[in-house]
């Protein structure tokens, strides 16, 4: 090789080799700062998940007895209605029996008393007449029969007095047989909301196992959050220690490397034997 070429490759050489001699330096100096920097970092990150994974358990337990709370409500309000619901359809034959009693049981003895008191009428009349027609006889002188009221009168005022009930009795009838009617309607309902509350009993049950589930994660990301931070410092002070022996291996290759510019260099240095000249 030519002088000018050795020493040309023996001074790139060098200069590689001092230049990776001072970025291995720089890096190992520079290595110290960083990785506490970079393991403050972590720490504070870490926190920060382990306090919003705090958050997030404290919320979902919260969701949770909430969701219990609703479901005993749901519970109570369905036992609630079916008791309600139960009374209601018992009293149904009863509104029946009270709806044929006020329309026709009640209905038909009083116009049976008035036919009765119709009839009394007209005997009470007969004996009225018999009466005066008595009081009148001079035989019968001592007999004074003269009433301020007929007693055939007074039945006839009682029957009369009795004409209104039956008409009465049917218009709540009439009441009774709506009642009963929306009394079906609101069993009916109370029915539907009964399911409906059932259904979203079911939807609560649902949500509470999605919640434990949740909550079974979040633990795990809290052990797993809490297992990283107590390794965290190992793990990089290891990182950190294999950094710098790839760094100090890296200073001894260029090590190596100026030694073989230095000896480039030298060589190129040599004056060359001429020919013929011992």
């Amino acid at each position: 090789m030519k002088p000018i070429f050795s020493r040309i490759t023996g001074l790139v050489l060098i200069i590689a080799a001092v230049m990776g001699l001072g970025l291995s330096l720089a890096g190992l100096i520079l290595l110290g700062g960083f990785s506490s920097r970079i393991s403050a970092n972590l720490l504070g990150a870490l926190e920060y998940l382990d306090r919003a994974l705090a958050i997030s358990s404290d919320g979902l337990e919260t969701a949770e007895s909430s969701l219990q709370a609703a479901d005993s409500a749901l519970v109570s309000l369905v036992s609630t209605l079916d008791g309600v619901n139960e009374s209601l359809q018992g009293m149904d034959p009863t509104l029946t029996a009270l709806s044929t009693l006020l329309g026709k049981d009640l209905p038909g003895t009083i116009e049976a008393t008035q036919d009765s008191l119709d009839s009394a009428q007209t005997s009470a009349k007969n004996i009225d007449n018999v009466l005066t027609s008595l009081s009148r006889i001079p035989f019968f002188g001592t007999l004074v029969y003269n009433p301020d009221v007929p007693l055939n009168e007074t039945l006839g005022e009682i029957s009369d007095s009795l004409n209104a009930i039956p008409r009465s009795l049917r218009d709540a009838k009439s009441g009774l047989d709506i009642a009963d009617k929306n009394l079906t309607m609101i069993t009916s309902d109370l029915g539907d909301i009964a399911q409906s509350t059932d259904q979203i009993g079911l939807s609560i049950a649902d949500a509470l196992l999605v919640i434990d589930e949740y909550q079974t994660l979040v633990a795990d990301m809290q052990k797993r959050a809490k297992d990283f931070r107590q390794e965290l410092p190992g793990q990089l002070r290891l990182a950190t220690l294999a950094a710098a022996l790839l760094l100090i291996w890296l200073a001894i290759t260029q090590i190596g490397l100026l030694a073989q510019g230095v000896e480039f260099l030298a060589r190129g240095r040599k004056p060359l034997k001429q020919p013929g000249i011992e």
